[in-house]
């Protein structure tokens, strides 16, 4: 499974293995994802920005933050 985030219209991005949220307002602001208001959504919320450990929170630590592999726009390019 390859997970690469990344949602211009919605100001997301990920660097570094964190996902941000881009502040609506234009000021290039970032918040971490995990601390935004989608983060607290009751039927899709999450606690973590850092990838792996989302993976691991959203598989209920069927795939643990360990086990995930990062690849850096180095190594892709």
């Amino acid at each position: 499974v390859l997970l690469a985030p990344f949602f211009l219209e919605g100001g997301r991005l990920t660097a570094h293995d964190m996902h941000y949220v881009s502040a609506a307002d234009g000021s290039g602001a970032l918040t971490l994802a995990g601390q935004t208001e989608f983060a607290r959504d009751r039927a899709f919320g999450y606690s973590s920005s850092h990838l792996p450990s989302w993976v691991e929170e959203k598989t209920e630590g069927r795939v643990k933050a360990s086990d995930v592999l990062s690849l850096s726009l180095d190594l892709i390019r």
